[in-house]
């Protein structure tokens, strides 16, 4: 399937293993330049970057942490001197503090843990990557 990415850039957050890794190389298959986030498994984000190398695409690899505002901010900049102007932004990482326990659901997390994951995961790479894109990708509010 061609999508026009072609030498676009994109950014998948937490493309390192399963569903991030897996668009990440589906963009790589369009002929992207890919950027990959991790927060933690830069082994595994590595191996990313390769089989998308494998694939043909130019591919880096980036660390976020979604807990730090200035994370994004610098993640972003790398990127953009690496790689050039962002087109699109995958927001596939998701920040959830602390391993639950054993058999606890979502809805029965402690308050602090749910609001620590929301705020994080808006205001992340939600909130802050759009100035950057509307600034780089063309993207305007309407």
């Amino acid at each position: 399937m061609q999508l026009g990415l072609a030498g676009k850039v994109v950014l998948v957050t937490g493309a390192s293993t399963t569903i991030g890794r897996a668009t990440a190389l589906a963009f790589a298959d369009e002929g992207a330049h890919v950027a990959v986030g991790y927060h933690t498994n830069l082994k595994a984000a590595e191996e990313t970057v390769a089989e998308a190398e494998r694939r043909g695409a130019t591919a880096i690899t980036w660390r976020l942490d979604l807990g730090d505002p200035g994370s994004l901010h610098a993640a972003v900049g790398q990127v953009r001197d690496r790689l050039g102007p962002i087109s699109v932004l995958v927001n596939n990482a998701v920040r959830w503090p602390d391993w639950p326990e054993p058999g606890e659901l979502f809805e029965t997390a402690p308050p602090e843990r749910f609001t620590t994951s929301v705020t994080a995961n808006l205001e992340g790479t939600g909130r802050r990557g759009h100035p950057h894109q509307r600034r780089h990708a063309g993207l305007h509010p309407r």
